[in-house]
């Protein structure tokens, strides 16, 4: 069965989009809500851009380290990484990029990263201990 707004809940909303049509029409307040209003809208677009932007990137660096184009790979995870900070799986593909390209360190730091952000990420924490067996061994 569909939901239905209560008459009341619909009341409510009728009249605030009233109230907005009816102050839009007056002279400074109605401009500068006008203005909010669509800056609001703009704001919203460029956020779904941002999230197509980031799901694209991530996508194309997985696809980049499946090719072994590493360099590429690492260059879409640190640029996801750059927009969205808290994309955990980003994090952990950027050090599987950095490894698989022989920059150890920075793999210490992207995978740490991902550990912060999902402490339960175990292959993350899998890959940290086998680095850290190597450098005890004394691979570099």
């Amino acid at each position: 069965m569909p939901h239905q707004e209560s008459p009341k809940k619909s009341n409510f909303v009728e009249n605030i989009h009233s109230s907005i049509k009816t102050e839009m029409k007056k002279g400074v307040f109605g401009r500068k809500l006008q203005r909010w209003m669509r800056d609001t809208f703009a704001f919203i677009i460029d956020l779904k851009r941002i999230q197509n932007i980031t799901k694209n990137n991530y996508e194309l660096g997985k696809k980049h380290y499946d090719l072994g184009n590493f360099e590429d790979a690492v260059m879409r995870f640190k640029f996801v990484t750059w927009l969205d900070s808290k994309q955990v799986m980003a994090w952990f593909w950027l050090g599987k990029s950095y490894m698989a390209s022989g920059n150890v360190q920075k793999a210490v730091v992207a995978f740490g990263k991902s550990l912060e952000l999902k402490p339960e990420l175990q292959e993350a924490r899998d890959l940290l201990k086998s680095i850290n067996e190597a450098k005890i061994n004394g691979s570099p």
